[in-house]
């Protein structure tokens, strides 16, 4: 009984649990739905709101899959295609309807090129910013025959009229379209031969012939230059009476070559409507060209002939082909002109951003296709390296079958280029050997004293595959950011170019394999480990996240980049250049020193005795592709020795770099330096630093480099060559000697701790401000505060994301298509500062805005004085306000900081999303230099990071600086300054805490006054991968081209 009794309570008990399980699936069901809702949540917000979020997990949950991802009930949604299921419901958003489109017209002209239309209506309007309506009319080309006839006899000269006519091409070819109307006008005609034709002609006219001879008038008295030599045509239809590019579709299977003459003949002189025989050397140009199926004329026929009587020269013409083409052009005159055709406008040049398809794969040879759209250099036979001359037909052919386009190359009289090609096209540069920027500074002027834009290509062309592979990127680059007919070009980001100086060595085997075995469209990210360059036994390597990032290390490349150390004197001498050398580096050491306080390690120890060991060793794990070796790895303990390096010009001892520092701290403390004619010169309050910073940096503004030497670059030289310091293993420089990696090494900071305390040495001896420096009259800061959606207030949110690198740009030699590396990076949340603001005078007035934080504590818990915080401040934010009388409420974005440039600028496309024009394409070109906005905020820690937000507004009237407003990029300008602008704010770099605080100030609390406030702020690290939420910037995806 007590048996069976047990089975029956177990059954009952199974049945309980099942129906319990049921009940719990529905509520998760509904809950979840709720959880989805606009209509549950009751949110329907207007334009972009991050606050008009559904959270379907919670904010610190790993999100995998995209039904989990968080939907927006504002409007932007639409665009940004991440709305709730039901928003459009329950925001009553209509989309429009429309009908179905009407048969097309007929043809409205007929003779020669016309238009059709067809049209549609509206059904349904939009409401509450549902989709727009699309296009309600449509008009397309067409042809027809019909009334041609009656024309062309009713007009004079009828053998000289056809229905052609010339229209602008892509910039490579000129389209050739059927005419509107007869035109019937005599002038001045340029003669051009058509060398070749497509075998789609044959379906279209007989009157386009490989052989055919072509008059088109010349407008107004335009050069002849551009219509001179061989150029590409392209038969196209029009809209009748349209001009516009926009109106014309492209006929592709009707196309070829011709080859304008230097001389100009009649439009209407007899030769062009008469039929001669064409003169023997044309003939045998067009031999063996015609393709089956072209239609025949008086002209082929008789080149035929021509060639039947010469067939015993044949294999002597065909071995100077190539030569007698050039000659053609000047015999035109006697040969057969088959039809005259109108010239609107012949343009054969090519399009400036041409230039950029140099930056692809830098070993690659200029003749190999570039770029997704297989586009090669059609470069001269002589411009090709001594070794691939004599085979220069047989290279160029071989790329033949994969290149879509070609790029004309201008044949020029080439400068002198013994200077750049001293540096081995497959050998190490670094801007910190003086050789190096020696020569760099010769390639960067060769390129801006080009002329034309034309010419520039056709040096860049010849010299891309001899000089040095790095440094031609660097001068190129330089010299494109100057030049006025490129200077709005964009520069593509350090890591496409060369991803082998941010990338763990071992994901290129890995990438090529990649690329080689598995199709474009099915690639697999490749993924890098945040840990693979040392253990954690390695203490310096809790930081290493931060010194490895890769839009640190293309920040400090690039500041040197717009900031280069020698070429003309007016690019290199840009306003308060010194001090900005000064205020970045300063800069960099701060938030450094934050990031290791987060991390429990202590602030960095100055690098001043060279003689003593260095405990920190570096295993950078990176290989130099443009090199074919790894770069040298310092192991711990080593020590500094004097440099005899004669291969690379270098000769110094550590004395020298003592000598050099023991003149600038001389100089430091008798408040003067001493400048090339023996005289003391003094260092001003405010011009001080400036000249300080051009002597630390040693660029050509150096007042006297023979006597304070390079003490800059050759400390950052003797560093990187420590390991071989006489050349005696043959080893190049490690990746201190680089601008574009040296971020990476621990004894950078420590180095620049060094140096940063010179400045601050000087800094020392001016006088503290005082009250009234300080105090903005009537204005009062009452409150300020932090706000992060969905946190609490004066809380910073961080977590780890993971985005994507293409290294296909950088992969020598492999298959095209996207080849990505993803890696995990330092993020967070979005937020916004809130300032509450009172001003008491009786109009309004402007102010600065500076926002600065710090951290609190030192590592071992104790409160900081004001004299060592104020070095860890970390500038956050500067902008200029317009204060109303009264209370005035001021909000501003994490997202628009003057420091930072936005993710996508720093990893961006180059093909895809570019501006078209304006002062958005100037942000895109200039503001790729600035610090990344990824990096904006320290990483704080699990538990929060007690840091203090200092607020100030400044009075605008000592803040202001006369010059026009720029029109250009703005972001970034506290690191990287405006173009073609003086530095946009007059009190110097890092006020007000760049000099000792007043007598009597210990705290930070102590040092305000009425217009500044101070308030406690957290920032807690979340250790969770997170995915990447809408920002304010420009997009939130990461593309590559």
């Amino acid at each position: 009984g007590r048996g069976i009794a047990r089975r029956m309570w177990r059954k009952d008990a199974t049945r309980l649990a099942r129906l319990i399980v049921v009940a719990t699936l529905i509520s998760l069901t509904v809950d979840g739905t709720a959880a989805g809702s606009c209509s549950s949540a009751k949110l329907c917000c207007q334009g972009r709101d991050s606050g008009c979020v559904i959270q379907k997990e919670s904010p610190n949950a790993i999100i995998e899959s995209p039904r989990d991802k968080p939907c927006y009930c504002d409007h932007a949604c639409l665009k940004l295609a991440d709305c709730c299921d039901d928003f459009k419901e329950t925001c009553g958003v209509v989309d429009c309807a429309v009908s179905e489109w009407s048969p097309w017209t007929l043809c409205d002209n007929g003779c020669g090129s016309g238009t059709q239309r067809r049209s549609r209506v509206i059904e349904i309007s939009e409401k509450n910013g549902g989709k727009h309506c699309p296009r309600l009319d449509q008009v397309r080309t067409c042809r027809s025959f019909q009334t041609c006839h009656a024309g062309i006899r009713s007009q004079p000269h009828a053998k000289s009229v056809t229905l052609l006519a010339l229209f602008p091409g892509d910039g490579n070819s000129t389209d050739v379209r059927i005419k509107d109307r007869i035109v019937d006008k005599r002038g001045s005609c340029v003669a051009f031969t058509v060398l070749r034709i497509s075998r789609g002609c044959s379906k279209i006219s007989n009157l386009l012939s490989e052989g055919s001879r072509i008059c088109v008038e010349r407008p107004g008295n335009e050069s002849l230059d551009k219509y001179v030599g061989i150029g590409r045509w392209k038969l196209s239809t029009d809209i009748a009476g349209s001009g516009n590019r926009r109106g014309r579709s492209t006929n592709s299977t009707c196309h070829g070559k011709w080859i304008g003459d230097s001389r100009l003949v009649d439009c209407h002189d007899p030769r062009c409507v008469q039929s001669s025989q064409a003169s023997p050397y044309t003939s045998q140009l067009f031999r063996g060209r015609r393709r089956r199926g072209a239609s025949s004329n008086p002209v082929v026929s008789n080149t035929d002939r021509v060639v039947r009587r010469r067939r015993r020269g044949r294999r002597r013409m065909r071995s100077r082909r190539r030569r007698r083409a050039v000659a053609v052009a000047e015999r035109l005159d006697s040969s057969v002109h088959n039809f005259c055709v109108h010239l609107l406008t012949v343009n054969m040049g090519s399009k400036k951003s041409d230039i950029l398809y140099l930056f692809d794969r830098p070993a690659e040879p200029v003749y190999v296709p570039k770029g997704e759209n297989k586009v090669a250099f059609d470069v001269p036979a002589n411009y090709l390296p001594g070794d691939r001359q004599q085979n220069a037909p047989a290279i160029v052919n071989r790329f033949a079958d994969d290149t879509a386009s070609k790029i004309s190359v201008k044949q020029i009289s080439l400068p002198d280029l013994s200077v750049p090609l001293q540096l081995g096209r497959r050998e190490p540069f670094s801007l910190f050997i003086p050789k190096h920027r020696k020569l760099a500074a010769r390639l960067i002027d060769i390129f801006l004293g080009m002329r034309t834009y034309d010419d520039f290509l056709s040096v860049s062309v010849y010299c891309r595959d001899r000089v040095n592979s790095e440094m031609f990127i660097y001068a190129l680059s330089v010299a494109m950011l100057n030049r006025p007919d490129t200077k709005n070009l964009p520069i593509p980001p350090l890591s496409e170019i060369f991803p082998d100086k941010y990338i763990d060595s071992g994901i290129f085997a890995r990438a090529r394999e990649e690329a080689n075995v598995v199709p474009a469209g099915s690639r697999v990210p490749i993924e890098i480990p945040r840990d693979y360059t040392a253990s954690d036994l390695d203490e310096e390597h809790r930081v290493a996240y931060w010194r490895e990032d890769i839009g640190i290390n293309l920040h400090h490349w690039h500041w040197h980049l717009v900031y280069p150390f020698e070429t003309d004197i007016r690019i290199v001498n840009k306003d308060r250049r010194g001090e900005l050398f000064y205020y970045m580096h300063h800069q960099i050491q701060a938030r450094y020193n934050c990031e290791r306080l987060c991390n429990r390690l202590g602030r960095v120890k100055r690098f001043h005795n060279w003689h003593e060991p260095i405990p920190e060793g570096y295993f950078s794990k990176l290989d130099s592709l443009v090199a074919s070796r790894t770069w040298p790895a310092r192991p711990a303990g080593a020590v500094l020795k004097d440099i005899n390096r004669p291969v690379d010009q270098l000769n110094f001892d550590l004395q020298d770099l003592e000598r050099w520092r023991d003149r600038i701290y001389e100089a430091i403390h008798t408040g003067a330096y001493i400048n090339p004619r023996g005289e003391r010169v003094p260092l001003t309050e405010f011009g001080g630093v400036d000249v300080l910073g051009n002597i630390m940096e040693a660029s050509i503004l150096s007042p006297n480099q023979n006597v304070y030497g390079d003490l800059h670059n050759l400390g950052h030289v003797a560093i990187s060559y420590c390991h071989d310091p006489d050349h005696r293993y043959l080893e190049t420089f490690s990746i201190m000697g680089e601008p574009a990696t040296a971020m990476r090494d621990p004894i950078f900071y420590r180095f620049h701790a060094f140096t940063d305390d010179v400045f601050m040495e000087h800094k020392n001896t001016l006088p503290e401000y005082s009250l009234q420096q300080l105090d903005f009259p009537g204005v009062e800061i009452t409150d300020i505060a932090v706000q992060t959606p969905n946190q609490p207030a004066n809380l910073i949110s961080t977590f780890w994301t993971k985005s994507d690198v293409d290294l296909s740009r950088g992969l020598d030699f492999t298959p095209r298509g996207p080849v990505l590396a993803r890696f995990t990076h330092l993020n967070h949340a979005d937020f916004t500062y809130r300032i509450v603001a009172n001003n008491r005078n009786n109009a309004p007035v402007r102010g600065t805005v500076r926002i600065f934080i710090a951290p609190r504590t030192d590592e071992r818990g104790l409160p900081y004085v004001l004299r060592d915080q104020k070095e860890l401040m970390i500038e956050m934010d500067k902008f200029t306000v317009l204060l109303k009388p009264g209370s005035n409420t001021i909000e501003r974005k994490s997202t628009e900081s003057s420091v930072t440039i936005p993710f996508e600028r720093t990893f961006r496309n180059l093909e895809e999303n570019r501006p078209i024009g304006g002062d958005s394409l100037d942000q895109f070109n200039f503001c790729g230099c600035g610090w990344p906005q990824h990096m904006l905020v320290p990483k704080g820690k699990e538990e929060g990071f007690p840091m203090d937000l200092f607020i100030m507004i400044s009075d605008y009237t000592g803040d202001a600086v006369e010059q026009d407003e720029s029109a250009g990029c703005k972001d970034a300008v506290s690191f990287c300054g405006l173009r073609d602008r003086k530095y946009p704010d007059a009190r110097p770099m890092g006020y007000p805490f760049d000099r000792r605080p007043r007598a009597g100030v210990e705290t930070l609390a102590q040092f305000l006054t009425g217009n500044m406030a101070v308030a406690q702020i957290n920032v807690r690290h979340t250790d969770t991968v997170q995915p990447r939420v809408r920002s304010g910037s420009m997009s939130n995806t990461l593309t590559f081209a």
